[in-house]
């Protein structure tokens, strides 16, 4: 039979459905030990009285009552150490379980328990313990080699590489804003060499009505450093335009490693039984609130079913 659970889970119901009948059984025989030591130290008679009679059934009545709250009171709390077992699991991954007490009475769902306990007695799955070697327990909370820990420990790879790319990150936007300003400082000189090719280029408008007067030399000489400052200019321009073009491509490059990593860190946790837990979680929270609205207006008309669902 089907439970909707997957292997290791259906197990472990196995496993308890097995401590639970052999804890049923002790429970009966104790209740059958009352009886007989009744009947074996009180039956000793032919005839009773009516007195008689009561007498000997109230002294079973008071100690079957206080021999099945004693058996009552050990099954509440072994399943209360076994729900603090899977609160405690849950916890280590940052879940919030809860408890619907009205499934523990459906009746339904208890012939469906029934049945697969039925179902598994005879097919050899339950077992008095013992029979079938030692029952396997659950997996320590604190265990490094399972399962658990491979996704945790994949988790945390995951996390260390999205941190260094963020660390990459910053490293280079600090050098984009090195290169900037680098780029601003250049952009000044180039204007103030810009200003003095103005200026230059004026003084040699001036020695034009000079050179048949001799200033021919000067004003080569003028033309030659204009000529060596319009180059410098525009081989520090390129330059400034080389570099700006190398970082940007090297911050675009890191930047996709970097939506990588964070897109393959959200693909994993959303495989994991977290992940599935939490939404059916919300998705079972959203249902209570639709029910208590839908209850809350049914017998309020007059009362404002509240704000919007999570």
């Amino acid at each position: 039979m089907d439970l909707g659970l997957n292997e290791h889970h259906q197990t472990a119901l196995l496993n308890y459905m097995r401590f639970a009948r052999c804890q049923r059984a002790q429970y009966v025989r104790s209740i059958q030990a009352c009886f007989d030591d009744v009947r074996d130290s009180r039956l000793v008679e032919d005839t009773y009285t009516k007195d008689e009679v009561l007498e000997v059934l109230g002294g079973l009545a008071g100690v079957v009552k206080a021999e099945l709250e004693g058996e009552l009171i050990d099954i509440s709390h072994t399943q209360s150490a076994l729900l603090q077992q899977l609160c405690s699991q849950a916890e280590q991954w940052h879940l919030k379980l809860q408890i619907n007490t009205e499934d523990l009475e459906n009746r339904e769902l208890l012939d469906k328990m029934k049945q697969f306990e039925n179902q598994e007695s005879i097919a050899g799955g339950i077992k008095a313990p013992g029979l079938s070697g030692k029952a396997p327990r659950l997996e320590p909370i604190g265990d490094t080699s399972g399962s658990t820990a491979l996704l945790q420990r994949e988790v945390d790879r995951l996390q260390h590489e999205n941190n260094t790319f963020r660390e990459r990150l910053k490293t280079l936007e600090t050098q984009v804003t090195s290169v900037l300003e680098e780029k601003s400082n250049l952009s000044t000189k180039l204007s103030e060499t810009r200003a003095e090719v103005g200026r230059l280029t004026s003084e040699l408008s001036g020695q034009q009505q000079h050179e048949a007067a001799g200033d021919s030399a000067e004003l080569q000489q003028l033309r030659e450093q204009l000529s060596a400052l319009q180059m410098s200019a525009v081989s520090g321009q390129e330059k400034v335009n080389t570099d700006l073009a190398s970082t940007k491509h090297k911050l675009l490059e890191i930047q996709e490693q970097l939506d990588m990593a964070e897109r393959e860190l959200e693909k994993k946790f959303s495989q994991t039984a977290a992940y599935s837990n939490m939404k059916k979680m919300l998705a079972k929270k959203n249902d209570q609130l639709k029910e208590l609205r839908r209850l809350l207006q049914r017998y309020q008309p007059d009362v404002d079913g509240g704000g919007q669902e999570d």
